[in-house]
């Protein structure tokens, strides 16, 4: 992703990967600056167990620009509420998801670039995908 240029102030940039694989998979940032000159962050494991077909939601594309489409064939049937949040939990969106709604689609627009939890409410019941919006 490209950087913010040359500045005295903290910078944060985060990437999401839309299909980790089950297992362990490794990943290292990449850094070119401005000469050129390139560094390599460390590598770091991240594991992740499979999951099988649990009930859950998936969101496409992500990462997303306007719009996201919220796949809930996976989730049990009836009514629900989708919430958005910044990672500091701050809800930033809620929409309500019709139970005949199986694709229902959700409005990013006035979110900036960032990375985002989308939490699926039902019947008592939450599941959560993160989300990364350019």
């Amino acid at each position: 992703m490209a950087a913010a240029g040359s500045t005295d102030k903290p910078q944060a940039y985060a990437f999401g990967d839309a299909r980790p694989p089950a297992g362990t998979a490794y990943y290292r940032l990449r850094q070119v600056d401005a000469d050129g000159a390139v560094s390599y962050s460390p590598v770091r494991a991240v594991r992740r167990e499979a999951t099988g077909a649990a009930p859950g939601f998936a969101l496409a594309p992500n990462p997303a620009q306007a719009r996201v489409a919220l796949d809930r064939r996976a989730l049990p049937a009836g009514p629900a509420l989708a919430v958005v949040a910044d990672l500091s939990g701050r809800t930033l969106l809620r929409q309500a998801l019709p139970a005949d709604d199986e694709h229902p689609i959700l409005d990013l627009q006035k979110l900036p670039a960032g990375l985002y939890q989308v939490r699926v409410e039902q019947a008592g019941r939450a599941w959560v995908q993160r989300l990364v919006k350019e």
